[in-house]
């Protein structure tokens, strides 16, 4: 919860999660092999409707990657001393 709290709103953070879960389809064979089960077989459809797979447990590191990156950073000093009250 407190990654949701320093990240600059809630689009961006949708906006690279969903952008991980596509890249994490292409690099699990087991997830595409699935779609093409299920009749998914159009690369063009897959990106068209931004399918992607969600391992578990990959997201939260994605997540910190990009706040140790500053990419998360509040954006105002009193936006910085909420989070320092609430993260002690």
């Amino acid at each position: 919860m407190a990654l949701l709290h320093q990240w600059r709103g809630l689009a961006p953070l949708l906006s690279e999660t969903a952008s991980f879960y596509r890249v994490q389809l292409h690099r699990h064979r087991e997830a595409v092999a699935y779609l093409f089960e299920r009749g998914v077989r159009s690369p063009e459809l897959i990106e068209a409707m931004l399918i992607g797979y969600a391992p578990g447990g990959c997201l939260r590191g994605w997540l910190t990657q990009l706040q140790a990156a500053n990419y998360m950073a509040p954006r105002h000093s009193a936006e910085r001393q909420a989070m320092a009250r609430y993260s002690n």
